[in-house]
């Protein structure tokens, strides 16, 4: 009599294998899947064809699924052992925050839950032996999306000012004549700016994308790892000041025609091109000998998930529970839009008069340049003691992804502003609103003053607006809102004699009327 061997792949999941109901319950949670995360696909589909700084998403799942391939080995030593308490848990958390972020708009909460909900489909399908081995391909998959902004936003000065000195540098070394100042560089008959687009930054991360996964795989050791990845960025970021350099050495010389058009040789995107370059040589200077064998990732299988090999059971009911909730949350996410809410009165029919504050025909200037809102009031109203408000009201009936309230031009705001605390007067009773402070520059004081307004409520930070955007849409189907903005100034007024009390006085007779229209 012979016993099976724990490692026998046929009783982990190559067993599995064998039962085409498996076979058809992937495929149905593959298209449930795509189904509830559709909206989020086709965003970020449209960013990789659309922006060259994305453009290698389309690679990033297939990655991924080889490297799943890649791990086989180890995965067939694994029998399935669904957490069904966790794993639920996990995937109803990323379901939740996909729905939320949807609602309010999020995409990098949006992005995030697809992540989690993937690895909460593992746990609950197949357990934590499988999660651990393919922690890494899961994980991977955060290269595909588009919010790295966030994580990058505050290397791109840096990186200006370092490609812009060292690029003056090398104009040095090749004899043209350029004058540094901040990020720009100054030549005799032209003056080139390293903008924000130029610093490299965000070509890094496709050059990260390709080069973690090519060093994992062709590299044994993770010193030479480490080394190839980070080697590469630093040949990209070097790239990139001698981009700058070339494109001083055209324009000195008067060779325009090379540094215009999407196509030109001078192009952001040959940054990545070059960190490409680098990878693919540092891969032919770091590579060792290998055994021709099939890398089977054995060596990542915990005892523990060996063990479970001997005695596991496939159990099938976390899949159709599985299909059965993405399935749900796909109609529910596609097929549920909060409902649209109109403005309670006509906003083109805006009182002229808030309180004491009188509309003049001055055509103001605009406080922020915004787009998108549904509705929008903007005009100056004067006190009778002379004093002028800007005002700007921009509602939006609902939200949707790229037409929020709070936005990327919201956010330029906050980060020049301070908070401040309005002492509000309505008839005898005083109440107190926290708001947003931008001071102006230029002779004209000037101070603008802005929240968010929330069925009624005055909301001052963006987190907190996002999130009470989200609970609206979730619990009461609807997400509406507004931005109101309101800038005081003087012309060539005396800073002690300016009353600072003005803001509150109209703001305190600009509430209620709000309230009326939205």
């Amino acid at each position: 009599m012979t016993t099976a061997s724990p490692l026998d792949h046929k009783s982990g999941i190559g067993a599995f294998y064998e039962d085409r109901s498996f076979w058809a319950c992937c495929v149905l949670i593959s298209a449930a899947f795509i189904l509830s995360h559709a909206k989020l696909f086709a965003i970020l589909v449209g960013s990789w064809l659309n922006s060259s700084v994305y453009s290698h998403g389309f690679l990033v799942p297939l990655i991924s699924l080889y490297l799943v391939w890649e791990y086989r080995g180890a995965l067939e030593r694994i029998s399935p052992s669904p957490s069904y308490l966790m794993g639920f848990i996990l995937l109803s958390l990323g379901l939740a925050l996909h729905l939320a972020s949807q609602a309010a708009g999020i995409l990098v909460i949006q992005e995030a839950s697809l992540i989690i909900t993937i690895s909460g489909m593992v746990l609950f399908i197949l357990g934590p032996g499988f999660l651990r081995n393919l922690a890494f391909p899961i994980l991977y998959l955060s290269f595909m999306l588009t919010s790295w902004g966030i994580f990058t936003e505050r290397l791109h000065m840096p990186f200006q000012l370092f490609s812009a000195d060292l690029g003056t540098r090398l104009l040095h070394i090749v004899g043209v004549p350029a004058y540094l100042e901040s990020v720009y560089i100054m030549l005799p008959d032209i003056t080139l700016e390293v903008a924000r687009e130029c610093s490299g930054v965000n070509y890094l991360v496709s050059v990260a994308a390709l080069g973690i996964p090519l060093a994992y795989l062709a590299l044994k050791s993770w010193p030479r790892r480490v080394l190839l990845v980070s080697g590469a960025l630093i040949v990209a970021v070097l790239a990139n000041s001698l981009r700058v350099a070339l494109i001083g050495v055209l324009s000195y010389h008067n060779f325009s025609g090379a540094l215009h058009g999407p196509m030109h040789i001078l192009h952001g995107m040959s940054v990545s091109v070059i960190g490409f370059a680098a990878l693919f040589a540092g891969v032919l200077l770091l590579s060792e000998k290998r055994s021709p064998a099939i890398k089977t990732g054995a060596e990542t299988v915990p005892a523990d998930d060996v063990q479970n090999a001997a005695r596991g059971r496939a159990n099938k009911y976390p899949l159709f529970i599985t299909v059965l909730m993405l399935f749900s949350f796909g109609i529910l996410s596609n097929y549920y839009q909060p409902s649209s809410v109109k403005p309670k009165l006509d906003m083109d029919r805006f009182p002229d008069k808030i309180g004491e504050w009188s509309r003049v025909d001055e055509k103001p200037l605009r406080i922020v340049p915004w787009i998108g809102a549904d509705h929008e009031v903007h005009g100056v109203y004067r006190h009778a003691g002379g004093a002028e408000m800007t005002l700007y009201v921009g509602y939006f009936e609902q939200q949707t992804q790229g037409k929020e309230v709070v936005n990327d031009q919201t956010k330029r705001l906050h980060a020049k502003s301070v908070k401040r605390t309005l002492t509000l007067t309505r008839g005898r009773q005083e109440q107190t609103a926290e708001v947003n402070v931008l001071a102006g520059p230029g002779r004209e004081m000037s101070m603008t003053l802005f929240w968010y307004d929330l069925d009624g409520k005055i909301v001052d930070g963006r987190m907190s607006a996002l999130a009470h955007t989200a609970w609206h849409g979730i619990a009461r189907g609807r997400t509406n809102g507004a931005f109101v903005a309101v800038s005081s100034h003087a012309k060539d007024a005396d800073p002690a004699n300016w009353r600072s009390d003005h803001e509150e006085d109209f703001i305190s007779s600009l509430i209620p009327v709000l309230n009326e229209y939205i």
